[in-house]
């Protein structure tokens, strides 16, 4: 019953655009998603009533993106339309997954879009995607969905998504995709399936999004942060210096922020096969999720910061770390919500993003895409968080089930998102400072 709700809702948003009143983006089918998902099928259909009344219509293409041609039109919010268009055929010739796995490394150096929404909208549409009820025959097991190559190839060049080969103009050349339909995201059994056409018509629109609104930014590269844990990693991201305009203008401003700037120097970085003993004198990392202790490779220029090196043994490393961003986005989120409540949910649900996609995506890109939740919380919380946290009381015994309800009554659909993303993380602290976040959005 949730599944038809959520084909529903798909299709009653299919002619509207993916922004409205400006730069306000589209969130009806992100929050409509996360509200089905945890349960709350029967209010989706009233909220979507009073929200779309201020949705704009799908806006028209000026002029069709040829297939070698999208270079020039990324990051225009011009050729929305022409966007739009371009992955409708892209989502009817080729299989989903095939798409993402050609476009997500494409897009990712470009995370920022739309205030991080691009990413955000692709990632609750491939949540969709997935869904077992949806994707998996009975005669399948969850386990042929494994994604291939879960580890990283020992070629692969450094975690930063600033290593991916570049064309002259800067942007990710066709080339620069580990993954191509020879590849193993072709082989994938995900290709297999034919999902609800909605879903992945929605898909098409949430990269179509992304890449009008593709932005670049200065990357995380030598601050101090890189060597510690998520939560005290963000402590020390420096604030960017005038935040009176919008998040464009906040970006622009990291490149030149003490400690922040991208030195791409990792691209000769190979990452080991295996594990490799620690250099005489190296710190021990405290590891992520209370494990023990492991001793530390110096960190290689633009590298992520994280509780822990990433070992090529253990492959849920990536998972967990990316899980960490976004306990500690969640966590300071009641703290430090206060200045911006609305845009610093985004240190917390653009990591989430990330997340659920790492199951459709070939091995080879995840390392990337930890690189890039990384900046995009660092830089989401170096633009709106304020210097001091106000002191906060967590909520204890908050369970996830209170969470969205809470969530849902507000109405407030970034509210609904992050009881989402807290949810994801799911241990009780991150949950009970949700519950205190989530009251500055009460109606």
């Amino acid at each position: 019953m949730a599944n038809a709700t959520l084909d529903e809702v798909y299709e009653r948003l299919c002619d509207t655009g993916p922004e409205f009143d400006g730069w306000l983006s589209n969130h009806a089918p992100m929050a409509a998603e996360a509200l089905i998902h945890h349960g709350h099928a029967d209010r989706v259909h009233r909220w979507l009533d009073d929200y779309r009344r201020n949705l704009e219509p799908r806006p028209r293409g000026i002029s069709p993106i040829g297939a070698e041609e999208w270079r020039d039109a990324l990051g225009d919010p011009t050729r929305t339309g022409d966007w739009l268009n371009f992955f409708e055929r892209e989502m009817t010739t080729d299989s989903w997954p095939d798409v993402l796995a050609r476009w997500w490394p494409r897009l990712l150096p470009g995370i920022a879009a739309g205030a991080t929404h691009g990413v955000i909208r692709v990632g609750h549409a491939v949540r969709a995607l997935l869904t077992p009820a949806v994707l998996i025959p009975a005669r399948l097991t969850p386990a042929l969905l494994t994604p291939p190559d879960s580890a990283p190839p020992s070629d692969l060049p450094g975690p930063a998504p600033s290593v991916l080969p570049r064309s002259s103009s800067g942007v990710a050349s066709d080339a620069a995709s580990p993954c191509s339909p020879s590849s193993s995201a072709a082989a994938s059994p995900l290709a297999a399936f034919r999902p609800p056409a909605g879903r992945v018509a929605e898909l098409g629109q949430a990269l179509a999004y992304w890449a009008a609104r593709w932005q670049p930014m200065a990357l995380p590269g030598s601050g101090p942060y890189r060597t510690t844990d998520p939560r005290a990693a963000l402590d020390a991201v420096p604030r960017v210096p005038d935040q009176r305009f919008g998040i464009r203008s906040r970006l622009a401003q990291l490149a030149d922020l003490p400690g922040w700037p991208d030195v791409p120097s990792g691209r000769g970085k190979r990452i080991p096969t295996g594990s490799s003993p620690a250099p005489s004198g190296s710190p021990a990392v405290p590891f992520l999720n209370g494990r023990d202790s492991v001793p530390a490779e110096p960190l290689a220029v633009g590298e992520i910061p994280s509780s822990a090196r990433l070992l090529a043994a253990d492959e849920n490393t990536v998972h967990d770390r990316i899980l960490a961003i976004i306990e500690a986005a969640v966590v300071r989120q009641a703290g430090y919500g206060y200045a911006n409540p609305v845009m610093l949910v985004h240190a917390a649900t653009a990591p989430t993003a990330v997340l659920r996609t790492l199951p459709a995506l070939p091995g080879a890109l995840h390392l990337p895409s930890l690189a890039a939740a990384w900046a995009a919380t660092a830089a989401v919380t170096s633009a709106y968080a304020p210097e001091k946290p106000r002191p906060v009381t967590p909520r204890r015994g908050t369970r996830p089930e209170d969470l969205m309800a809470y969530a849902a009554d507000s109405g407030d659909a970034h509210a609904i998102k992050l009881a989402d993303a807290a949810i994801e993380a799911g241990d009780a602290e991150t949950l009970a400072c949700a519950y205190r976040a989530l009251e500055r959005f009460a109606p």
